[in-house]
């Protein structure tokens, strides 16, 4: 599996779809500085998956996308990469697969799109694609020029990184992680798993106390319903006795009450014909009574009428006589009537010729009135007409003055409101000014802001950069500060091993001499030797290493070690430097034992030929060597005096260094403090900026709208002003029109006035004239009315004298008649008195057979009463009774409603033998509730959550068991992760040293390296520590190297990793930067080696390197930041 092709559209200086096709061997990206060259290791490095800005070079994500303009602005960045995939060394899910197609795409918004074979997938997904392949985003597969660097500047635990990706426990250490996240995970559900169970023990415990406590209720309760169920049943039947008791009762009254009601009606009809023949007899002595009163009154009227006859008789014998002398008088009226009638028809005669003159002269003077009115008339129809028009003209004036007056007020109004305008215009330019002024202070102070912000930004990235450069600073110091803890605990080990040895291999008699308070010293502490001559003394004369020398030459010492019994070898002379140096001068190492003239001959071996021939072999029995184990500790505390000196210093350095830090950081809090600030002032000085643009648009609206008015006004007022001058023209015009009607009003009225002067004089003698002929019509019509009165009077009185002398005939016959009906009258008046008299004596007999009816009926009548009261009062008991029995029914119904729907039984129930009486039965119940009361708030569900605690308990006990049990499979498996991932660090730490030998070897021949474990307790804690020897030069610590040889020494390391397990495809980005001509060349064929297993892809500027590739891929820049590809094959 090789890179085919990369395809990138929109990412960083490729705006442009363009396409990089890679050979199978050395390709090399060349080009100038800045031409876009890391970009493409940047693509590939994206689409590998890397998911840190910093890493490629960027702020933010999507500054990854093309930004410049030149009409190009992609929405966003695409990268693809084509890999073959022909020999199916692809993941076994498209190892079937020719070519394996990855693509990334990212938006302006911050959207990512992740594609496979030209599918949506996840990120996750291309990470494991090439996840322990070597070539993913921060494998050992990408190797770039800081990356070279920075692999020896690294902390022995950051090396590690590239040995476990060699060692392929990325998944491991994934599933690891995982592992113990979802062990951690357990852990806490089993805490929490805990607590539940400790509550739910707590809630058990309340649980089982409610339980039995809403047992207790249960039972009260069953004993309650019982206890009430037996009342019930005692109520109703009480109540049955009751209403058993009242049945016969009923009987009793409903029988009393029928016969009380047979009695009443056979009374009844009895009473009620007693009744009808005493109405018979009331009706008929009514009639008598009725006839007595019309006879009685007949009687009066006959007596009435025969006073009346008789009063009558003498009236008209008196009116006879006064009519005889009325006669005589209405014909002497009569003829003095007469004589006065004529003497009025001659005066009638008089006033009627007298009549006729009047009216021939008022004629005349009529005619001349005619003329007269017609000629007023028609002067009166010209004013008419005139003054039609003159109110016309008034009205037109009027309606002008009105419309003057109304466009001269509303001109009034319109010039206010321009006025107003003006004003407001002048408000506006005002506020506008001070709009403009503030905006222009907020745009400065927006400038200041912004200046502030780049400022601050600026020392924010400085002290982000001093931070950075004192955590590197810190960690490297921390880093040597550990090594020389380590160091140090390695010193302090190797005194205590020593010394340990050195108390191990002292002779005790010295350990005996010194508790004693015995001078003693060891021989050899008499002399200073150098080394060689220690080696020699412990060689040849091993004893002599443990001999004894006693000062001043006392004997007690020796009487003491005799006493204690102990063997000890003792110096007694007086000058042991100069017994031993004799020793030393007399005695020669050699490889060979041969014999030396006086001289003792002692080998490497420790085998000793004395003078004398005498031959030592000591075989396999070493010496102790105590003198260079003395000489190695006094050396070992001497270095640990100076390791402790130089840890004492590099902690005041790293105290420093973290105090530094410390105040840097707190530095750049209080500057990112300020910066926020800052910010939140910008944010507030935009806000309010954009407060004022709008405030500054919505005055512009406003001030064109004042604009749009007074325009309108304008117009309005030109037009008011113009109707204002028109209609004053229009009323000038009409006024001396209403001035000439008036001049011709005039003459017309004086002629009017004049002929209305004349029609009065006229009116005036046909006044008179009428007045004349009315006095004389009303003199005539007088004579003439007197006349007629005459004439009626005439008849009146002949009339009346006519009809007196019929009144006298009729009277006479009248009194004729009236003699005759006196008679008549007094023998009618004889015959109602005696029929009045029978009628009464009837009336006596009626009337005494009546009161013995009424006796009867009313005794009839009272027993009838007593009976109904008698029947009402026994209904009434009897509907008392039913109400009653009603009740009881009633109250039976309900107990047996209340049995059945609190008990669900019905009533009546048999009676036991020893049922308890109700009143014992209340006081029961009183007790059981009393002591349900006592019981208080009672939870019910207690019983049911009880057993669903239990239950709950049970179910949390098998989970916190599969928890317990989940733990141990995950802690073994975590075990087993580890023990894998040492097996695999180890075997990968061999191979790796392995091909570090091969590669080392080839950049710097006869040098050595070696990677070796920093902690041997636990690996997968351990740092991974580089050793390097060069030859002719030696090496204690990394940074005697060269900037060269540090180049080439972690090139070494990374190639020899790379080579332990090649992956694909090896990309290298300027990595050939420091190296000289001749280092030159040894990369090259480290290129070669690496081109065996995997196809490379490198950034070089290097023109040897450059003759080595296959593949020439140039990157030039001929338009601004838009980068461009050509492409050379080499092969």
């Amino acid at each position: 599996m090789r890179i085919k092709r990369l395809e990138l559209f929109g990412f960083k200086t490729f705006p442009n779809r363009t396409i990089l096709s890679f050979s199978p061997g050395i390709s090399a990206i060349v080009g100038p500085n800045g031409a876009g060259k890391s970009n493409i290791v940047d693509a590939l490095r994206w689409i590998l998956g890397e998911q840190n800005p910093r890493h490629l070079r960027v702020r933010e994500m999507v500054d990854l996308i093309f930004a410049g303009d030149n009409g190009r602005r992609p929405q966003f960045a695409e990268v693809k990469l084509v890999l073959e995939n022909e020999q199916g060394r692809g993941p076994k899910d498209l190892a079937h697969l020719p070519e394996i197609v990855v693509a990334r795409r990212l938006y302006r918004d911050g959207e990512s799109e992740f594609f496979l074979n030209n599918r949506l997938c996840r990120l996750k997904d291309i990470v494991y694609l090439f996840l322990d392949t070597g070539a993913h985003a921060r494998g050992y597969g990408i190797i770039d020029q800081g990356q070279v660097g920075q692999f020896l500047e690294q902390s022995p635990k950051e090396r590690r990184r590239f040995l476990e990706e060699l060692a392929g426990i990325a998944r491991y250490k994934l599933k690891k992680e995982e592992t113990e996240r979802q062990l951690e995970r357990s852990r806490e559900n089993l805490l929490r798993l805990k607590d539940i169970l400790t509550e739910v023990d707590n809630q058990l415990k309340k649980l089982e106390k409610q339980a039995e406590k809403a047992k207790l209720y249960l039972k009260l309760q069953e004993k309650l319903k019982g206890l009430e169920l037996s009342r019930l049943n005692q109520l109703y039947l009480s109540t049955f006795r009751k209403k058993e008791k009242l049945l016969p009762k009923r009987q009793e009254l409903q029988a009393q009450n029928d016969l009380l009601r047979q009695e009443y009606e056979r009374l009844l009809p009895q009473r009620e014909e007693v009744s009808a023949e005493a109405e018979l007899l009331r009706e008929e002595i009514q009639k008598l009574e009725e006839d007595w009163q019309k006879i009685m009154a007949d009687l009066r009227q006959a007596e009435q009428d025969y006073e009346n006859i008789l009063q009558e008789e003498n009236n008209l014998a008196r009116n006879i006589a006064s009519l005889t002398g009325k006669l005589g008088e209405k014909e002497q009226q009569l003829k003095e009537l007469k004589s006065t009638l004529e003497e009025i028809k001659k005066r009638k005669k008089e006033a009627s010729q007298k009549l006729l003159e009047i009216k021939e002269e008022k004629e005349v003077w009529w005619q001349r009135k005619k003329k007269l009115d017609e000629t007023r008339r028609e002067i009166e129809q010209k004013l008419k007409e005139l003054d039609e028009k003159i109110s016309a003209l008034k009205q037109i004036i009027s309606s002008q003055e009105r419309d003057r007056k109304s466009w001269e007020k509303e001109l009034s109004f319109l010039r206010k409101e321009a006025q107003k305008i003006e004003n407001k215009k002048d408000i506006l330019a005002n506020r506008y000014g001070e709009i403009v002024r503030e905006k222009e202070e907020l745009l400065k102070e927006k400038r200041v802001l912004s200046q502030q912000l780049g400022s601050l930004s600026a020392q924010k990235a400085a002290l982000a950069k001093e931070v950075e450069t004192l955590k590197v600073s810190l960690a490297k110091c921390r880093e040597e500060e550990s090594l020389l803890r380590l160091k140090l605990k390695e010193l302090h080990q190797e005194v205590s091993w020593l010394t340990n040895f050195l108390a191990e291999n002292s002779p005790e008699a010295v350990k005996l001499l010194r508790e004693a308070g015995y001078p003693a010293k060891m021989l050899f502490e008499t002399v200073s030797l150098d080394e060689q001559e220690e080696r020699t003394l412990e060689l040849a004369f091993p004893e002599l290493a443990k001999a004894l020398w006693l000062p001043g030459g006392k004997r007690e010492p020796i009487t003491f070690l005799k006493e204690k019994d102990v063997s000890a070898l003792i110096y007694v002379g007086k000058d042991p430097e100069l017994f031993l140096r004799k020793r030393f001068q007399k005695t020669v190492l050699k490889e060979e034992l041969t014999p030396e003239k006086d001289a003792w001959v002692v080998s490497p071996a420790g085998d000793l030929l004395e003078p004398d021939g005498l031959l030592h072999l000591r075989g396999k029995k070493k010496a102790p060597f105590i003198l260079s184990k003395r000489r190695k500790l006094i050396k070992t505390k001497e270095d640990l005096k100076a390791t402790e000196k130089e840890l004492s210093q590099k902690t005041a350095h790293r105290l420093q260094l973290e105090k530094n830090l410390a105040d840097k950081e707190k530095e750049l809090q209080k500057v990112k403090k300020e910066l926020q600030e800052q910010e939140k002032k910008l944010v507030s000085v935009e806000k309010r900026l954009d407060r004022l643009e709008i405030e500054e648009e919505k005055f512009i609206l406003e001030r064109n709208l004042l604009y749009e008015k007074e325009r309108e006004i304008s117009v309005k007022t030109a037009s008011l002003e113009e109707k204002l001058s028109q209609v004053k023209g229009e009323m000038s015009s009409l006024l001396e029109r209403q001035k000439a009607l008036f001049q011709e009003i005039e003459p017309l009225q004086k002629e009017l006035d004049s002929l209305k002067k004349e029609l009065r004089h006229v009116s005036s003698r046909i006044r008179d004239l009428e007045l004349a002929s009315s006095a004389l019509q009303e003199r005539a019509r007088q004579a003439r009315h007197e006349e007629e009165r005459l004439l009626k009077e005439e008849v009146k009185l002949a009339n009346e004298l006519e009809r007196l002398k019929e009144k006298l005939n009729f009277w006479e016959t009248r009194l004729r008649e009236i003699k005759k009906d006196l008679s008549s009258k007094r023998k009618e008046v004889e015959d109602l008195r005696e029929k009045e008299q029978n009628i009464k004596a009837l009336l006596e007999n009626k009337r005494k057979l009546l009161h013995e009816k009424a006796e009867k009926e009313r005794s009839l009548s009272e027993r009838l009463t007593k009976l109904i009261k008698e029947i009402s009062k026994t209904e009434k008991q009897l509907n008392r009774l039913e109400v009653d029995l009603a009740e009881l029914e009633l109250t039976l119904r309900h107990l047996n409603e209340q049995a059945l729907e609190k008990f669900g039984q019905t009533l009546p129930q048999e009676e036991t033998a020893g049922a308890v009486s109700l009143g014992q039965l209340e006081r029961e119940i009183e007790d059981i509730r009393a002591q349900l009361n006592g019981l208080g708030a009672v939870n019910l569900a207690a019983l049911e959550e009880l057993e669903q605690t239990r239950e709950r308990k049970e179910f949390l006990l098998t989970q916190k068991n599969d928890l317990e049990k989940a733990i141990r499979d995950l802690e073994e498996a975590v075990r087993q992760i580890n023990s894998k991932c040492r097996t695999r660090l180890k075997e990968a730490l061999e191979a790796a040293n392995e091909k570090l030998n091969l590669v080392f070897g080839l950049l710097f021949p006869g040098g050595k390296a070696r990677l070796d474990f920093t902690e041997a307790q636990d690996l997968l804690e351990a740092g991974l520590e580089l050793a390097v020897k060069l030859p002719g030069k030696p090496v204690r610590h990394l940074t005697m190297l060269s900037g060269g040889e540090k180049a080439l020494t972690a090139l070494a390391v990374l190639c020899a990793f790379y080579l332990v397990k090649p992956g694909p495809f090896c990309i290298l980005d300027e990595v050939d930067a420091p190296l000289d001509e001749a280092n030159t060349a040894r990369f090259i064929q480290l290129l070669k080696e690496l081109n065996r297993h995997s196809q490379i892809i490198l950034v070089t500027h290097n023109k040897q390197v450059m003759e080595a590739a296959d593949t020439l891929i140039g990157v030039t820049m001929e338009e601004k930041g838009i980068s461009k590809i050509v492409s050379v094959s080499l092969v």
